[in-house]
């Protein structure tokens, strides 16, 4: 398995309880004879379970463009994808689709692999614990599942090159990765890991070769040119902050589609302005800003916080409760 630490670490901050709430309208879905059921993370919704479809083939065995979807099971025992899901390398888990940043890959209709913007996006709003993303029986010591994200991460491990006991299979209960749809280049592409022993939430480029899990986050996949124009015509955003109510920080995300500057700025109720907590040019993709009131004199009550980015301006309303 090789790997290139490409970005920065992440370290946990600080546990914070979520709703753990069905995605709205969504609390099932069912695809290829299982049921997986889902969660509301933020602005996001996710399946709470790895994906497991697919026709299990011999770890010795490579996954290939053969028509034929294809996973791995740990130690080539189906029951182990019963529990944590199939294992698939890059290409399988996109069936060889590149077109565009969001591809439905090996996931339901409406449903897709993730990109790199949105992990990040999940770690922001998860406060970089990695422990709140774990299932409580991953992970020790400290460093044991919360799962107060209601994310349900399992240490599904991983197959890639043979070790030294022969086995293809490597770092069950001691790792979870899982695939982005974001490449770094043709042989790169970017995944995000949790660790047994530690709570980091790592996000980092590997070889397309390994096998990892795969987690859909709700959306369609964009399979052509056309359908990526329409979808990025109007998709700037600015997502409500969470947690709301909040005390005494809180997290801002907004998506960008073209390069613009950016202001991002708090007022009080009667429009004066509390703070500026973004004032610069920025790139297309999914952005966050943390805002604490720790450096700021302010009572509970109703605040706005307003973006404007290349013309487009939202304002939403956040509550702080001290």
């Amino acid at each position: 398995m090789k790997g290139k630490f490409l970005l920065v670490f992440f370290f946990s901050i600080v546990s914070v309880n979520f709703p753990q709430s069905p995605c709205t309208g969504i609390p099932i879905v069912a695809y290829a004879n299982k049921t997986y059921h889902t969660v509301q993370i933020g602005s996001q919704c996710w399946l709470k379970e790895n994906i497991d479809v697919g026709t299990m083939i011999n770890s010795a065995l490579t996954q290939t463009n053969n028509s034929i979807l294809e996973k791995y099971c740990y130690d080539d025992d189906p029951n182990n994808c019963e529990l944590y899901g199939g294992l698939y390398n890059w290409n399988e888990a996109m069936k060889y689709t590149t077109s565009g940043p969001k591809v439905q890959g090996i996931c339901p209709s409406g449903w897709r692999l993730p990109t790199m913007d949105e992990l990040k996006a999940l770690v922001t709003f998860v406060n970089n614990d990695g422990s709140s993303l774990k299932d409580v029986t991953q992970g020790v010591g400290t460093s044991t599942g919360t799962n107060t994200s209601g994310f349900t991460a399992l240490l599904a491990g991983s197959r890639g090159a043979i070790r030294s006991n022969g086995s293809y299979f490597s770092h069950l209960q001691v790792y979870a990765f899982f695939w982005s749809s974001t490449e770094y280049d043709a042989a790169y592409a970017f995944v995000t890991s949790l660790d047994y022993s530690n709570n980091n939430i790592n996000l980092w480029g590997n070889g397309k070769e390994a096998a990892f899990s795969v987690r859909c986050i709700q959306g369609d996949g964009v399979t052509s040119a056309s359908e990526k124009q329409n979808v990025i015509k109007n998709d700037f955003r600015l997502f409500q902050n969470y947690p709301n109510p909040f005390n005494p920080s809180t997290v801002i995300i907004w998506q960008l589609v073209e390069g613009s500057h950016v202001t991002l700025k708090i007022y009080d109720l009667i429009g004066r302005e509390v703070a500026t907590l973004v004032d610069e040019f920025q790139h297309p993709g999914i952005h966050n800003s943390a805002f604490s009131i720790y450096n700021y004199s302010m009572p509970s009550g109703v605040y706005y916080y307003q973006l404007n980015a290349g013309g487009f301006v939202k304002t939403n309303k956040f509550i702080l409760l001290k």
